[in-house]
């Protein structure tokens, strides 16, 4: 092998690794972008399911108040109940 088939042998292996080398970095560069992309996108995604959650809490806090407030409604209607059961019931 004379020296200049031995050099462009050499020019042409690095040219290749540096190819190879150049692909590699774009290849992870795209992959970085991605990454990127999609933690942006599950963080909106995150804040939206936040935002939902409180409006679950919230409806279940305006549920819970309203039940507490018929079964307190229910309670006085049961003492009303009673209280005419009382002196009214027993004598007719």
């Amino acid at each position: 092998m004379d020296f200049l088939t031995l050099l462009w042998a050499v020019v042409a292996t690095l040219l290749f690794l540096g190819l190879l080398g150049t692909g590699l970095v774009m290849s992870f560069w795209v992959r970085c972008d991605q990454l990127a992309e999609q933690k942006a996108s599950l963080q909106r995604q995150l804040e939206i399911e936040r935002a939902d959650r409180a409006d679950l809490v919230s409806n279940l806090m305006e549920l819970q108040a309203a039940l507490r407030a018929e079964k307190f409604h229910v309670e006085q209607l049961q003492r009303k109940i009673q209280l005419l059961q009382l002196p009214f019931g027993h004598g007719c």
